[in-house]
């Protein structure tokens, strides 16, 4: 059984092309240093934590990765580009249907 998820493993590892892996690495290197960005503002753990965290929602919220941006007012719809959430939503979903090429 191990071998069979080892397998199964390696071939959709065998499957990300380069430009995948780092579009992936690109987003995760944004998130943390806005994560560490947060955290040196505030010097509490707890209370950067709580920060970074509805910062994030409220960015996802505005940029339409929660609701629809066709029932969000338009200015928000405006704004809504320039939220670093949109982009990395719509990388990580482009990472895992395959619609980066190269």
């Amino acid at each position: 059984m191990l071998i069979v998820r080892i397998t199964r493993l390696v071939g959709y590892l065998g499957r990300i092309n380069f430009i995948n892996l780092l579009a992936g690495m690109l987003a995760t290197v944004v998130i943390t240093t806005f994560v560490f960005f947060i955290h040196e503002l505030i010097s509490d753990k707890i209370l950067g934590t709580l920060v970074s965290i509805a910062l994030t929602l409220s960015f996802m919220f505005l940029s339409g990765n929660v609701v629809p941006l066709s029932v969000l007012p338009e200015n928000i719809r405006i704004i809504s580009d320039y939220f670093f959430t949109k982009w990395v939503v719509q990388i990580y979903g482009q990472i895992l249907y395959g619609g980066i090429k190269y």
